[in-house]
């Protein structure tokens, strides 16, 4: 269906564009810049059912979390992984 493959593609796309911005954030040394966009692909992650980068990304964004002291990114870590077991 055409409209499966146009949803596939906005989430690789949108994919893509947060790995950038990660990425970015990486060569910047700015954890906050880091954990923006990471947090932002969990979400995707976890729409699109890829477990293992789902797992990898709420591990780092729950460590830059704690780091930078967002205790609203801790609160709905702790909700994203009920969800996910």
């Amino acid at each position: 269906d055409h409209r499966f493959i146009s949803l596939c593609g906005a989430f690789d796309r949108g994919i893509a564009a947060l790995q950038n911005r990660v990425r970015m954030g990486r060569e910047l040394q700015k954890p906050l810049k880091i954990l923006q966009p990471l947090f932002a692909l969990c979400a995707l992650y976890w729409v699109i059912q890829n477990e293992d980068q789902f797992r990898a990304c709420l591990d780092e964004s729950t460590r830059l979390a704690e780091q930078l002291g967002k205790a609203d990114i801790l609160g709905v870590v702790k909700d994203l992984q009920i969800m996910a077991n």
